[in-house]
């Protein structure tokens, strides 16, 4: 629905820790504790991973106002407003997806919002945040669409037995391959 905020090239944990893009990308579409998890595994240390996900969310509230929404994405939402009950099912904390759903002006279009903590953590590829979402909106798994862009949000579709639409075949933005605003260079 939104633009992701820029990821910087390395994520760092600590004096000399450094995690790789490969990892971030090998994370795409996880709730917030299979990430550092992984993060942990394959750098190789350990951090205490509440810190963590509030030092990541502070970045991200500060940052905030860069996003901008995937207008494809959108339009489908604005054109369906108040015709056919709609959810926003994220693997991301209430507090962020809350938050950039408010800063694109998308917040007021759905009914409701289902996240990672609605579900006891089981993110994509588990279908769990679809089937909460299908249930908050009284209707059934089959009858439901989702708008995803990862490999793991549309495999969770499938595990509930919904329709996915795979955005990245017509939305590519630059940070998927690499690139900054401005910037031409994959990094």
């Amino acid at each position: 629905m939104t633009e992701r905020l820029w990821i910087q090239p390395d994520y760092t944990f600590g004096p000399g820790t450094r995690c790789s893009r490969a990892t971030a990308r090998r994370c795409r579409g996880l709730g917030s504790p299979p990430i550092l998890a992984e993060f942990q595994r394959a750098c190789g240390v350990f951090f205490d991973a509440t810190a963590a996900l509030q030092d990541f969310n502070r970045a991200y509230r500060d940052a905030i106002d860069t996003l901008t929404e995937i207008e494809i994405v959108a339009e489908v939402a604005r054109r369906h407003f108040g015709k056919v009950p709609m959810a926003v099912a994220s693997g991301g904390t209430r507090e962020i997806v809350e938050a950039t759903l408010l800063t694109a002006n998308l917040l007021h279009l759905f009914d409701t919002i289902v996240t990672i903590e609605d579900v006891q953590g089981r993110g994509k590829p588990a279908p769990d945040i679809f089937l909460e979402a299908a249930r908050r909106l009284h209707v059934h798994p089959g009858q439901c669409t989702v708008f995803e862009d990862s490999d793991e949000g549309i495999e969770a579709a499938r595990h509930a037995g919904m329709s996915a639409t795979d955005v990245r075949l017509v939305y590519r933005p630059a940070w998927r391959f690499g690139i900054r605003e401005n910037d031409e260079k994959p990094v």
